[in-house]
């Protein structure tokens, strides 16, 4: 099962179940919002590229699946690496993430920065 894990941001701190990566157009629009114009076909990519914007927004939503009405501030305040993505066992309703060959996968992807080993990380 891939989670949301959110660590240092309280009260939002906690793993969150992300059952399947079907969003909704809805969902999609406010991830474009928040991340200042990720579009859904760019959004795998940018998470692969440990953007932040990509990061941030995800979580926003998650969380708002969740029942958790965010300030997506709170998060952009957020420690680099506080906002994981763990896709723990892959599975069919996990999106595809290459790894650093293009051809494996990852077991966690993390947010951007320099403390950051990046999706592409095993």
């Amino acid at each position: 099962m891939t989670n949301l894990v959110v660590d240092g941001v309280p009260p939002w701190d906690g793993r969150y179940d992300i059952p399947d990566w079907y969003f909704t157009n809805r969902e999609l629009y406010r991830i474009k919002e928040v991340s200042g114009g990720i579009r859904a076909g760019e959004l795998l990519e940018a998470l692969d590229a440990n953007d932040s914007a990509a990061f941030v927004a995800v979580a926003v939503v998650v969380l708002g699946r969740h029942g958790k009405q965010v300030d997506p501030d709170d998060l952009w305040d957020a420690k680099v690496g506080g906002i994981k993505i763990d896709l723990g066992e892959a599975d069919a309703d996990s999106p595809p993430s290459p790894g650093p060959s293009g051809n494996e996968t990852t077991e966690s992807v993390r947010s951007s920065g320099p403390d950051s080993e990046g999706i592409g990380a095993t």
